[in-house]
């Protein structure tokens, strides 16, 4: 189900663990904009996730006009 991808799932959690360590809570959370911020961010999420159709790490292929197909399904 995962195949390739836990590496990179592993990675970024490592990398989100250092990040969250590195932050300096106060200063972040008395800042106004940081709220505005992250609701930016997942609504830019949610918007980029509503118009994409390709599931992540997949690439598209265009080969005719018109004609679109997933770099999976060449493969086969």
């Amino acid at each position: 189900m995962l195949q390739g991808y836990k590496t990179y799932i592993a990675a970024g959690l490592v990398a989100a663990f250092g990040v969250l360590a590195m932050t300096d809570w106060v200063a972040l959370l008395s800042n106004p904009s940081a709220g505005a911020t992250a609701l930016i961010t997942s609504l830019l999420f949610a918007v980029l996730r509503a118009i994409t159709t390709t599931p992540g790490g997949v690439q598209v292929v265009f080969n005719k006009p018109g004609q679109v197909t997933s770099s999976e399904e060449e493969k086969k």
